[in-house]
């Protein structure tokens, strides 16, 4: 076995594995909680084993002198075992399906960090890829050797960089990696009319930038003095917890300067989205109106509306959640087997931690206000499974 896991291609192919359950792990909102965290027990799991191979690397730490490349991949190496450590103990002590520890430790704080921790992991990955590429290309030249010689090869890798580092900066803004990255309030949301290979090329983008940025920047160090580029690496470093600073006390002070402004959010404004087949069964349409504003309005605002016969899934609300029915009849069930009809005027208001559904009557559509509290990490709904025609008629 450990023959095996001495080759090269294998611990490359080792290392692919963590790459691809990584950032299917980010798709939280997507696979669901339960898929969620055997991704998370998977992705440990390997992270174990490539620990385990490369023992011999922790044993040398203190060993031999430190050139300013050895110094870049060994700061590197520690910060991403880090986070993925941080990354793997958080998501056990919040795990509510596998290990079951959610219900004894403080989740809303656990998760912040969590978040943090995986997308920090998300950076240093592609740090470390790219302070290792040299490494990989000879690999993949010994195994595409005619596809990867010649100038043509060369001159087209570099244009496939400059495309990703491009690419991954705009998908940086686009994911507010800012906010995830510097301890600012993100909420984690993906349109779902947006398509689901986006999210994956986004995210491996943002991986590919920061390769392109190490990569580049380690050949640069091989032509500068070690006391030059430990200046620049110190400056480096202060740039980047000032730019963090400015931007956390920026955020703030904006913060502070809206409070002090009404704001009118215009008809038409917002684009209505068609809700995910992952949430709801038929045809449903959601109207975003306003987004939680922590802390003084926790909660988020929403037109949707339930063509006939179409309905959410089992879920719940952490916060609980106010319902204000505007046109037509709908119905609302929970898990005793109770269904009951309400029409426009009504309000419903749904406890936090009660698991139910709510949609249109079987023959007449139904729009209602969703007023939902949000938790500070931006969490407000845990979906379930689907509602069945039985249950949506009132059999249990």
């Amino acid at each position: 076995m450990r023959n095996l896991f001495s080759r090269l291609p294998v611990r490359l192919g080792l290392d692919a594995a963590m790459l691809l359950l990584f950032v299917t792990s980010l798709a939280f909102r997507m696979t669901g909680r339960a898929r969620h965290e055997w991704i998370g027990v998977f992705l440990g799991i390997l992270f174990c084993v490539h620990t385990a191979i490369n023992l011999g690397w922790y044993m040398s730490i203190f060993k031999g002198k430190y050139s300013m490349r050895r110094i870049l991949n060994t700061g590197t190496n520690l910060a991403l075992i880090a986070a993925m450590t941080v990354t793997c103990v958080t998501g056990i002590l919040n795990s509510r399906h596998i290990f079951g520890f959610s219900q004894y430790f403080d989740g809303e704080h656990i998760r912040q960090i969590h978040s943090i921790a995986a997308y920090w992991g998300l950076v240093l990955i592609g740090v470390h890829t790219g302070l290792h590429w040299e490494m990989i290309l000879s690999t993949l030249r010994s195994t595409f050797r005619k596809m990867l010689e010649g100038n043509a090869a060369v001159y087209a890798l570099r244009g496939l960089a400059v495309l990703v580092a491009v690419y991954g900066v705009w998908s940086s803004f686009d994911r507010d990696m800012g906010s995830k990255l510097f301890l600012r309030f993100s909420f984690d949301f993906w349109n779902p009319e947006r398509p689901l290979a986006l999210f994956f090329t986004n995210n491996v983008s943002i991986i590919g930038l920061y390769t392109v940025i190490a990569h580049y920047a380690q050949r640069g160090v091989k032509h500068l003095s070690q006391g030059l580029c430990m200046k620049l690496l110190l400056c480096t470093f202060t740039t980047l917890f000032l730019v963090a600073g400015v931007g956390i006390y920026g955020g703030q002070v904006m913060a502070e300067n809206a409070k002090q402004k009404q704001t009118i959010s215009r008809a038409g404004t917002q684009a209505p989205l068609k809700g995910s087949d992952q949430y709801f069964t038929g045809d449903v349409t959601v109207t975003p109106l306003f987004s939680a504003k922590h802390p003084d309005a926790p909660f988020s605002g929403a037109y949707v509306t339930f063509e006939p016969g179409a309905r959410s899934h089992w879920h719940t609300h952490p916060t609980g959640q106010h319902l204000i029915v505007t046109d037509g009849v709908g119905r609302t069930g929970t898990v005793d087997g109770k269904v009951e009809e309400f029409k426009a005027g009504d309000a419903l208001w749904c406890p936090a931690g009660i698991k139910h559904w709510h949609g249109a009557s079987p023959t007449t559509s139904m729009t209602h206000i969703a007023l939902t509290g949000a938790l500070p990490d931006g969490r407000n709904v845990e979906w379930m499974e689907a509602v069945t025609d039985a249950q949506y008629s009132g059999g249990k």
